[in-house]
C-alpha cells in the first residue's frame, strides 16, 4: 500500500467526495477511482486542491464536467504508472492539463495533493 497524506474515511462517502469552491481553489477532498494492477483492480484514493488564476476559474475547475474528465482520465492509470515521486509529479502536471482542457482555458494553475493512497 502507497500512502501519502492522512488515510481516514469515515463519515458520510458522498459528502465527502463532494467538490467544493473556497476563493480560487477548487477543492476535491476524496476521489475513489479504480485503477489496474498487473491483472487486477487496485484502488486510488486522490484528494487534492486546484488553484486557479480567480474565482471564476475555481468554479469551473469544480464543475461536473471537468470532475467527470479527471475520472475518466485517473481510470486509465495503472498503479506502475502512478508508483514513486516522479510518478506523482507527472501526475500533477497531467491533472492540471486534463482540467483546463475541461475547462476550455489555461485557469488552473497549481496543484496540491491532500490525499494520495493506492490500495
Amino acid at each position: 500500500m502507497l500512502c501519502l497524506g492522512p488515510a481516514v474515511w469515515s463519515g458520510d462517502a458522498a459528502a465527502q467526495d463532494e467538490v467544493t469552491v473556497k476563493g480560487g481553489s477548487a477543492i476535491y477532498p476524496l476521489l475513489r477511482v479504480n485503477i489496474a494492477d498487473s491483472g487486477r483492480l487496485a484502488e486510488l484514493y486522490i484528494g487534492f486542491e486546484a488553484q486557479c488564476q480567480d474565482a471564476e476559474g475555481a468554479q469551473l475547475a469544480a464543475s461536473p464536467q471537468t470532475r467527470e474528465a479527471v475520472l475518466l482520465y485517473l481510470r486509465d492509470k495503472s498503479v506502475a504508472q502512478l508508483t514513486g515521486i516522479q510518478a506523482r509529479r507527472r501526475l500533477k502536471d497531467e491533472l492540471m492539463a486534463v482540467m483546463n482542457k475541461a475547462i476550455g482555458a489555461p485557469r488552473v494553475v497549481r496543484l496540491y495533493y491532500l490525499q494520495f493512497v493506492i490500495r
